[in-house]
């Protein structure tokens, strides 16, 4: 259950932006204070780097941009801006389907950023239309938001650990998310043997499979399809082989998998018997503000992109020690 709920000192700006304004977004103090807070960097620099899209790329602009100039002009345009304490530095490009997949690193965090290959449009989980209206946070001079936990339903999806450990994380997952495979092989294992197995931490999964993977819908439908024969022990198995294989996804590959832990789901999966079920947790994790994924509730509290375990240690224990 979540401790706390604290009100995050932000007020909205009633004024909406035209293509014709000029966009100001009052970025430096969160930066300067990001190090100390890395789980909220990824909020705020996506605002900065939706800026730089719409600076190298004007709106209503068709033209392409290349991986390799999409890249340098992010990390030119945060870097330049004098209010900013600390250096981004571009980690990688590539594409990834009909999208370029970037990694920036920026006081230390790793932080994934989707962007089309036109340059039109930034991803933290949906499309990000630059023609929209996009409303502005007024700077109203006050210190950056503090964490806001809110409930977060359990559900009855798979998990790891006791259901009655004092923390419980919620993630919620794409399995041919490049980040949510990093999380899966870097994080994940230490959460496990440092929480999970000592019994301070219940883990919960649940499906978030995002339109611009083509393979995650049928492979959330096929885990599904495999707990229903095996429940949460031949889940977690089918869950890592997924994760081991993520560049082998395929439905006859879901098929061979799952019948290599004893399970046939070619059925299961024909009648598109959990079909609903993913959508519905899609849908809520939307609801409670997922946007991309992984995304993870801390008992409540919000945890964005494939952060690395201190992230997580540092969250875990201060609710330990609220307890």
């Amino acid at each position: 259950m979540p401790r706390r709920k604290k009100d995050n000192g932000l007020k909205e700006n009633p004024e909406q932006v035209n293509k014709e304004e000029v966009i100001e977004i009052p970025v430096g103090e969160y930066f300067s204070w990001a190090k100390n807070n890395p789980w909220r960097v990824m909020t705020v620099l996506l605002a900065l780097i939706l800026l730089g899209v719409i600076i190298f790329n004007p709106l209503g602009s068709s033209s392409s941009v290349s991986a390799d100039k999409a890249g340098k002009n992010i990390i030119s345009f945060i870097n330049s801006n004098p209010n900013i304490e600390g250096e981004a530095t571009l980690v990688s490009v590539e594409k990834d389907g009909s999208f370029y997949q970037a990694t920036v690193n920026f006081q230390g965090q790793n932080l994934p950023v989707y962007l089309t290959l036109d340059g039109e449009y930034l991803l933290t989980g949906r499309p990000v239309s630059l023609d929209e209206q996009i409303p502005l946070i007024e700077n109203t001079q006050t210190p950056p938001p503090s964490l806001e936990a809110i409930e977060v339903e359990e559900g009855n999806d798979a998990s790891l650990g006791d259901e009655n450990a004092p923390v419980t994380i919620v993630e919620f997952s794409d399995y041919q998310c490049p980040f949510c495979q990093r999380f899966w092989k870097d994080t994940l294992p230490k959460i496990k043997e440092t929480y999970i197995e000592t019994g301070k931490v219940n883990f919960i999964y649940k499906d978030f499979p995002l339109s611009i993977h083509p393979q995650a819908q049928i492979a959330a439908e096929a885990s599904e399809c495999v707990r229903s024969k095996g429940r949460d022990e031949k889940f977690w198995k089918f869950h890592d082989k997924i994760f081991e294989n993520q560049q082998s996804l395929s439905e006859e590959n879901l098929k061979a998998w799952a019948k290599e832990l004893g399970t046939d789901i070619t059925t299961c999966l024909k009648n598109g018997q959990f079909k609903d079920e993913v959508q519905e947790d899609f849908t809520y994790g939307s609801s409670i503000g997922v946007s991309g994924t992984p995304a993870f509730f801390i008992n409540g509290i919000l945890v964005e992109g494939a952060q690395p375990f201190e992230v997580f240690e540092q969250i875990i224990e201060e609710e330990l020690a609220a307890e």
